[in-house]
């Protein structure tokens, strides 16, 4: 099973779309409530750098599109909002420190920026997303191969 989480008007074909907000989502859930437990996830996250970097570069009239939505987010509702930037290193300590192993990391051109793409699996089924979610607060899009309970849980939802 696959699963889109935070995304917003990115509904992605195959996959269960989660958000909070999204009122074309097929999902309404905060990434808290999900309750997985184990599987494999890939996140793809603004490269924070490259968004500084290139951002600031653009003519005054261009900075305050993508460039400072991938900053501070939209804000179109109450708790849609960035807390913070990732680097890859960054990326990669709190998967590790969120229980995530086998973990690769590279960049790639996605959402008109360069993204970090992180993929990583559980190593222990009591590492839970909610783990995840403190590090990362938002996260863009993430696929789940799920094992277990969970699969019934979303299934009536696709």
């Amino acid at each position: 099973m696959r699963i889109n989480l935070g995304c917003g008007s990115d509904r992605r074909q195959g996959y269960v779309n989660v958000d909070t907000f999204a009122p074309g989502s097929d999902v309404r859930s905060d990434l808290i409530d999900l309750g997985l437990q184990s599987g494999t996830v890939v996140l793809l996250v603004p490269d924070f750098s490259w968004v500084l970097q290139n951002g600031m570069s653009l003519p005054e009239s261009q900075k305050w599109g993508w460039a400072i939505d991938a900053i501070f987010d939209n804000q179109d509702h109450e708790g849609e909002y960035h807390r913070i930037g990732f680097t890859q290193t960054r990326m990669r300590r709190l998967l590790e420190e969120a229980g995530f192993g086998g973990i690769k990391v590279d960049t790639v051109f996605s959402h008109g920026m360069s993204s970090i793409r992180d993929v990583a699996s559980t190593v222990e089924s009591r590492y839970r997303l909610s783990l995840l979610r403190r590090a990362t607060n938002k996260i863009v899009m993430a696929k789940y191969r799920l094992r277990g309970a969970l699969k019934s849980r979303l299934s009536g939802a696709a």
